[in-house]
């Protein structure tokens, strides 16, 4: 359909010809032939009428014939109106008489057409079906409307029929509207030449029964609207194609997002209504008042209208992400929230757009796979690309484990950065993050020197050009990118390259931090050549006490100090002073470098004064050290150099003079000690200082007791010095308590087999063999999981583990191995997050596999489903029923013994101990570690009581059926409970 506009007389319309209800509908009032036809753009029948506001006489031709409208035709009168003539009826009814010519059709003869109307016709007959000529008002206010369509052209861009709108005025303007099938693209020309292009998206929609039954009394609801079981609507979103400016340099195009000045609604012609700020223009059949200015927000039909919009929008976004053409400049497209005030459409479209935002799939990751905002991570720094030296499941880990809020992230989570996706949510991995990632031992648990080359060389050919643009918006230098000789990552100011004239650089015993001995021979390789000399600009040098004086210490000299290396630098700086490598400058930079005070404490050298100890000419120390810590301590002269690194040594070194002299002391001497001694803090097995008051040492046994050092602070002592004759002299002049092997009991209530961790254990065995295998572990190893799982320990319940020394409780604990009689405690139950914040470890103990506690708790944790997905993800050899292993139980011909009740008290209350009550009863049992004469010998008490062994047996014959049940088809071993006493039972099913 074309519209033809001669400016200054008339104006054209090129459409199908009239039948009888066009004619009827053009001629009446509220009848037009829109109000019931849903195929048909508008509903209100004031359509045509609106020509009468621009001009007084109209003719229209129609299939070869004219009629007109006409103000200032002269009517006849009829007398059927009341008088005989116009003059009496106004007279009578003492008003004007107006005749209704906008809807008074006059018959129209060819002769009576203007010339230069019939040649325009009778020129275009084949073409015209149609034709409307207005004589116009107001030429000059046409022009401006015409103008300013120019600058909207895309007015029409949703009318069904319209193509072309030809201006035939001086300029011959025309607006054209081209469709291209492919991705709904419209093409919007002023003159032949492409002023915008639009990406048009129609959605057919159901409309919902309960919205018809509301639209039934709706008032301001169209008749067409009120029987609707489908709508439609449409989204256009901009697109411009790239181009080149004037320098020949590329101008990316693409789908852009609407200007807030450019959103407006459409009612298949645009609205005035621009409150509701849309990336995209939106076409319905909107509700709206005569003029087109407002909305209706009461409307039902308008209140689902927007609530689909939050919805259908995304599904448009999942179409065009699919798209290669457009992928991520999809997400121009995400609107964002109206919030308008007291506004129930803003509300409809709002909570849709929230909900569709949680649950709708809309963002393509790397692997062409649809993920949810809380599924997928915006890599802004790339190094999810960097898969030849980043491990893509550790940094999936790492942020995993760092994330402050709840997050389900999918196998492969990692997107490109968007600020669209950022704005709705969508995590971002920052520099921020991946710096302190790279430190982590996440990371570093799978970062190895090789892919560590790989890294220097990603980072060379990003930064060693100069005047080179790339997308890493950080300096090289805030990045630790360099491994050391420990396997970290070292930022370039800390690290140095090795010297061979230092003895220790490079060894992992060193004070400073040198590039990896692997690393620093590749560089050393010719090839590397341009990378070594890149680091060296960089500030990479050689250590020698002089470079790390002027790189490190200076630099650094209000901060440097601490209380460890205190010493040893003032040492250092010393020797470079005696060799006159220091001299007045670098004195006065270290002016602020800290001191140790003859209280410990640090003070800037500048504020600092000799004590008196240093013989100055001015002593003051001994007159104002009440009110000033500024005196500078005498332990720098004292300083022995050659122990800094033993000082461990020293220790036992100090309690071997002590256990070889105190034969001789007297016993004054031994008092004298014995009472300075309550204010000593000796170190313990787990290097933390403890009074020698509150320290036990375990006697039996030459080295340490790792179970009991969790519980109980145990001195250090080297085996040198446990042998000695004199120990118990020394023990008890410093007071400090000996445990042997009947002084440590525990405590585990309630105790059964463990049996359903144990077939938890023996199911995931075959899972963990493989990622064993898959991760380089000794095959020793991995052959003798089966063994330890299934025969050589047995798994404890317990609903409680406490450990005491001399009915003195100690501690509780959720894990607890009895390394003696292979036995595994874990507090019931065995699968909750409390016990395995111990449980991973102990196992991994028991397995020697250390470092594999995060590998257990996955699959302790993990459906078999789960496994199986993580095993094909990672490419991790999934078992077949050929690597189950099944092994017989070892026979055991030991009986458990019953204990009865002792008189002791409970070392929690003080309650009178009474006997065990029924068998139904809660029950405890206390391991003690030297009296237990078997494996399985178990000991019951009432609950918080002590109790020793007694021989009383009992059975109970629910606990038999219930093992059983646990255990058909295999004979097996189980100490269960029986009236509150224990037997060891063989049971076949």
């Amino acid at each position: 359909m074309t519209y033809k506009l001669c400016i200054r007389q008339h104006v054209f319309y090129l459409g199908k010809s009239f039948d009888e209800k066009d004619l009827q509908g053009l001629c009446g009032v509220n009848n037009g032939t829109k109000k019931k036809d849903l195929d048909k753009t508008g509903y209100k029948g004031i359509g045509f009428k609106a020509v009468f506001g621009k001009s007084d006489y109209v003719i229209i031709y129609s299939n070869g014939e004219y009629f007109r409208f006409d103000s200032s035709y002269q009517i006849k009168w009829n007398k059927q109106w009341g008088t005989n003539d116009q003059q009496a009826w106004e007279k009578n009814n003492d008003r004007q008489f107006i005749y209704p010519w906008q809807i008074n059709p006059i018959w129209t003869n060819d002769n009576e057409i203007p010339n230069r109307i019939r040649n325009f016709l009778n020129s275009k007959k084949k073409q015209i079906h149609v034709a409307y000529a207005i004589l116009l008002n107001n030429v000059g206010e046409i022009h401006l409307a015409i103008d300013q369509l120019k600058q909207q052209p895309y007015m029409f861009l949703f009318l069904r029929n319209i193509s072309r709108i030809t201006f035939l005025t001086q300029l011959n303007d025309t607006i054209s509207i081209a469709r291209h099938f492919s991705h709904g693209l419209k093409q919007v020309y002023i003159n032949k030449k492409i002023d915008s292009q639009w990406i048009i998206k129609r959605f057919e929609l159901d409309v919902p029964k309960s919205i018809r039954d509301k639209l039934v009394g709706d008032s301001k609801a169209p008749e067409k609207l009120r029987s609707i079981e489908k709508a439609e609507m449409f989204f256009a979103a901009k697109y411009k194609d790239s181009t080149t400016d004037e320098n020949e340099e590329m101008i990316s195009g693409g789908i852009e997002k609407l200007r807030d000045q450019d959103s407006i609604l459409f009612s298949y012609l645009p609205t005035k209504i621009s409150e509701y700020k849309f990336p995209v223009l939106i076409n319905a059949n909107f509700l709206t008042n005569v003029n087109r200015e407002q909305i209706h927000t009461d409307s039902v039909w308008n209140q689902w209208l927007f609530n689909k919009i939050g919805s259908e929008i995304f599904q448009w976004i999942i179409e065009l992400v699919k798209d290669k053409k457009f992928r991520s400049q999809a997400y121009r497209l995400i609107p964002s929230k109206l919030t308008l005030i007291n506004n129930i459409l803003s509300r409809q479209f709002d909570d849709s757009f929230a909900v569709t935002i949680k649950n709708c799939s809309f963002i393509l990751n790397r692997k062409n796979q649809l993920l949810r905002v809380s599924e997928a991570v915006m890599d802004s720094t790339s190094m999810s690309k960097q898969s030849s030296f980043v491990d893509i499941n550790s940094m999936r880990e790492y942020i995993h484990n760092n994330n402050r809020y709840y997050s389900q992230y999918a196998d492969y989570p990692f997107i490109d950065y968007d600020q669209n996706l950022l704005r709705v949510g969508v995590r971002q991995f920052t520099w921020d993050e991946c710096i302190v990632m790279f430190k982590s031992d996440i990371f570093l648990r799978t970062h190895s020197p090789d892919k560590n080359k790989l890294m220097i060389e990603y980072f060379y050919s990003n930064f060693s050009k100069i005047g080179t643009a790339n997308d890493i918006n950080i300096n090289i230098e805030q990045i630790p990118f360099l491994m050391d000789q420990n396997n970290h990552l070292q930022l370039i100011k800390d690290i140095y390259f090795p010297a061979e004239t230092i003895g220790d650089s490079g060894t992992s015993d060193s004070d400073n931090l040198f590039i990896n001995k692997i690393i620093f021979d590749w560089l050393n390789e010719k090839t590397q050549k341009s990378i070594k000399q890149w680091l060296q600009t960089l500030g990479v040098i050689q250590r020698t006490d002089l470079t790390f004086l002027n790189k490190t210490v200076i630099p650094n000299a209000s901060t440097y100090i601490t209380s460890e290396n205190a010493l040893k630098t003032i040492k250092m700086l010393f020797m470079l002073f005696q060799k006159h490598d220091i001299e007045k400058k670098e004195l006065n930079q270290l002016k602020k470098l800290k001191l140790l005070t003859t209280r410990g404490t640090l003070i800037a050298a500048e504020q600092c004064f000799f004590c008196d100890q240093y013989k100055p000419r001015l002593p003051l120390e001994e007159y104002l050290k009440a009110k000033e810590d500024k005196f500078l301590s005498f332990d720098y002269i004292r300083l022995d150099e050659r122990n800094l690194k033993d000082n461990l040594d020293r220790i036992q070194m100090i309690y071997y003079h002590i256990l070889k002299e105190i034969y001789f002391w007297s016993s004054d001497e031994r008092k004298t000690m014995k009472t300075q001694a309550k204010s000593f803090y000796l170190l313990t097995e787990n290097d933390q200082w403890k009074l020698a008051n509150d320290l036990y040492l375990y006697m039996e046994g030459n080295g340490t007791n790792n179970n009991l050092n969790d519980a109980i602070p145990c001195l250090k002592l080297d085996y040198k010095n446990r042998n000695h004759s004199h120990l118990n002299q020394f023990l008890d002049l410093f007071n400090i308590k000996q445990i042997k092997m009947n002084d440590l009991k525990l405590v585990d209530k309630q105790s059964s087999p463990a049996e359903h961790f144990r077939r938890k254990l023996i199911e995931i065995s075959p899972f963990l063999k493989k990622w064993l295998k898959n991760s380089s572990v000794s095959s020793d190893i991995i052959s003798v999981i089966d063994k330890k799982i299934q025969q050589e320990n047995d798994f404890i319940e317990s609903d409680c583990l406490q450990l005491f020394y001399n009915q003195k409780f100690v501690q509780e604990t959720n894990v607890y191995f009895d390394n003696k009689y292979k036995q595994l405690y874990v507090r019931r139950p065995w699968d909750s997050e409390t016990t395995f914040i111990d449980l991973p470890n102990k196992l991994c103990q028991l397995l020697n596999i250390r470092g594999f506690e995060k590998n257990i708790r996955f699959l302790l944790k993990g459906t078999i489903e789960e496994i199986q997905k993580h095993f094909t993800t990672n490419s991790i050899e999934i078992p077949t029923k050929k690597d189950i292993v099944i092994l017989e139980r070892l026979s055991r011909s030991d009986i458990l013994q019953q204990s009865k009740p002792s008189a002791t008290p409970s070392p929690k209350s003080t309650e009178t101990t009474t006997s065990p009550p029924e068998s139904n009863k809660s029950t405890s049992s206390i391991k003690n570690k030297e009296t237990r004469s078997n494996k399985h010998e178990y000991t019951t008490e009432t609950t918080g009581t002590f109790i020793d062994n007694s021989a009383n047996r009992k059975y109970n014959t629910d606990t038999v059926l219930a093992l059983q049940q646990l255990n058909q088809g295999f004979p097996q071993y189980y100490p269960f409970s029986c009236s509150g006493n224990y037997v060891l039972m063989e049971i076949i099913a």
